[in-house]
């Protein structure tokens, strides 16, 4: 887990993966003006050439470039389960 960005309205945290492919990750952005709004996002980026064929073939396939899943490192879910619970308590 790393901080990305802590600017005035927000804080965005991002998450890596620990499977296979090292380029997907989810993002977790509170805002600071109202704590109970939190994002996430999954993302993912085809490294090489042939992982950029492989999604561009299961878009045209299915419809959906990546399934919305994500393994996250086992010392990083205490760390995400810490900052939504935190936020819960703050929009208290």
């Amino acid at each position: 887990m790393e901080k990305l960005y802590d600017f005035k309205e927000s804080i965005v945290y991002r998450f890596g993966c620990d499977c296979q492919t090292p380029a997907h990750a989810m993002d977790v952005e509170i805002q600071k003006d109202r704590q109970n709004d939190v994002i996430i996002s999954f993302y993912t980026t085809a490294d090489i050439f042939r992982q950029r064929l492989r999604w561009c073939w299961k878009m045209i396939r299915t419809g959906l470039g990546y399934d919305n899943e994500i393994v996250l490192k086992e010392e990083d879910v205490p760390l995400l389960a810490q900052i939504l619970l935190d936020c819960g308590k703050e929009a208290k």
